[in-house]
């Protein structure tokens, strides 16, 4: 084998070996452009979206486009020192194609994780991410000696629905309360569905005050009925408080919230600016 077939051959398997091990897309099409640059001694650009550039096309330029699934397609593009040959073409189809590849890729990654990382009735985080996130609110809390929040919702006779409308009902209903929850919160804070009927909010960076208001928010945004096969529901849910600081654990937060939100439902209670905070 040529020299130079070898060093194509090399960066080639330099932009599998990205793919294979799952770099990120930006990684992998850098080592494309490396492997084009490296074959034809131009200058590579890669474009991915929806709509990509036109181009002029000269004797030291050379272009391919793929479509990619969905409605994306990618274009390679090198602009050569000399006049091109024809042999820069395949280098470029070649890249076009493994840059399809990568994006593929890319792009049934992102959806495993998000499907692994969310609820997939109301698109809203999962339990999964939900203690991810408040992990990570609690080291910030540590970091900077502030407090978060965390509220624990149950809906209130939501077996009902389902009995009296059907589970289809119940699933509009489940979706309806996301949405409303997901209105409720600053950006940086995370609405959850826990499973069931059960959702929760992490309020990172927070106090006493800000807790009880979107406290208040979320009986708000609950209250207004939803209409479901001809019939008007009204939404109930039983909230619990727990405030953390940098003494708090993820599990232990979650644990006082869930406790806090079953002492209000016992007590006859729903939604409430003042829910029961445990000591």
């Amino acid at each position: 084998m040529a020299p130079a077939d070898e060093r194509a051959l090399a960066a080639e398997h330099e932009v599998l070996v990205a793919m294979a091990c799952g770099l990120p897309l930006p990684d992998v099409l850098h080592a494309i452009v490396a492997m084009v640059e490296r074959r034809t001694d131009g200058t590579c650009r890669i474009e991915v979206g929806e709509v990509v550039s036109t181009i002029a096309h000269t004797d030291r330029t050379s272009a391919a486009t793929v479509a990619i699934s969905g409605e994306h397609v990618a274009r390679v593009t090198v602009e050569l020192p000399a006049p091109t040959d024809g042999a820069a073409g395949a280098v470029v189809a070649r890249a076009a194609t493994l840059v399809g590849m990568a994006v593929s890729a890319a792009s049934r990654a992102d959806r495993l994780t998000h499907g692994a990382t969310h609820d997939s009735l109301t698109g809203l985080p999962n339990r999964v991410l939900l203690l991810d996130r408040l992990r990570h609110a609690v080291a910030s809390c540590k970091r900077r000696k502030g407090e978060i929040a965390l509220l624990y919702l149950d809906l209130d006779d939501f077996k009902h629905v389902n009995d009296r409308l059907g589970h289809r009902a119940g699933d509009q209903l489940l979706v309806e309360v996301g949405r409303r929850l997901a209105g409720c919160i600053r950006e940086g804070d995370t609405a959850a569905r826990l499973g069931g009927d059960e959702f929760a909010i992490v309020l990172d960076a927070t106090d006493d005050l800000t807790a009880a208001t979107v406290v208040r928010r979320v009986e708000a945004a609950l209250t207004p009925p939803i209409e479901l096969n001809g019939s008007t529901i009204s939404i109930g849910a039983s909230i619990g408080l727990a405030m953390g600081d940098s003494r708090s654990t993820a599990d232990t937060l979650l644990d006082e919230a869930d406790a806090a939100m079953y002492a209000r439902k016992r007590s006859g209670s729903q939604t409430s600016a003042k829910p029961v905070v445990p000591s």
